[in-house]
C-alpha cells in the first residue's frame, strides 16, 4: 500500500512539475531564442534527462521516515507552483 501511495504522488508530482516546466519554456525560452513550444510529453523527456544528468536529484527513501516523505513531496509540489506564480508574473511584465 505505502509503495503505491509513493507511486501516485511521484507520478503526479512528475505531472505537476513537466506541466510547470512547459509552461515557463513557452514563456521565457521559446520567444528569446525563437524555439518552439514544448509539449507536456517532450518537457517530461527534458526532466527524466536531467535527472539522469544533474546530481542530486535522488533521495535515500530507507533513510526518511513517512512523514519526512510526504514533507518532501509538498515541498516539491509548493516549489514548483511558486516558480510558476513568479514566472506568470514576470510574463504579465514582458
Amino acid at each position: 500500500m505505502r509503495l503505491l501511495v509513493i507511486l501516485v504522488w511521484s507520478v503526479l508530482l512528475l505531472l505537476i512539475r513537466t506541466i510547470v516546466f512547459s509552461m515557463l519554456w513557452s514563456w521565457f525560452v521559446a520567444p528569446v531564442f525563437h524555439l518552439p513550444a514544448l509539449t507536456v510529453g517532450a518537457a517530461c523527456g527534458l526532466m527524466i534527462l536531467a535527472a539522469v544528468f544533474l546530481p542530486g536529484w535522488e533521495t535515500n527513501w530507507n533513510e526518511q521516515s513517512d512523514g519526512q516523505k510526504m514533507d518532501w513531496f509538498i515541498q516539491s509540489m509548493a516549489i514548483n507552483e511558486v516558480a510558476l506564480g513568479m514566472g506568470w508574473v514576470v510574463h504579465l511584465f514582458m
